[in-house]
């Protein structure tokens, strides 16, 4: 749209409305892109702003889960810790020499 204006304006210099079209056409298409231009910063921001705010809560979740791993690791003896007892001991007799 600018361009149009613009190419008849420089076509007849002398016509005052035409050359005032052109200057509010160039503010009017100037202010678009910057208003444009803001809403997709701040619409990215948004975007940030909430993945951040999952991530911290995805984040406090595993802190839990990782004191529950610790909580359970000081609890469960070692021998109950994979609860292979059978296993582990029919293994040891078949590495026992005879």
């Amino acid at each position: 749209m600018y361009s149009q204006i613009s190419t008849a304006a420089r076509a007849d210099p002398t016509n005052a409305k035409l050359t005032a079209l052109e200057g509010v056409s160039f503010q009017g298409t100037t202010l678009r892109g910057l208003l444009l231009e803001a809403y997709g910063f701040w619409k990215f921001g948004q975007i940030a702003f909430w993945g951040a705010i999952a991530s911290f809560i995805l984040a406090a979740v595993m802190a839990v889960l990782v004191g529950f791993g610790f909580w359970h690791a000081a609890k469960v003896s070692p021998e109950d810790e994979l609860e292979l007892k059978g296993e582990e001991k029919e293994e040891e007799k078949d590495l026992q020499p005879a």
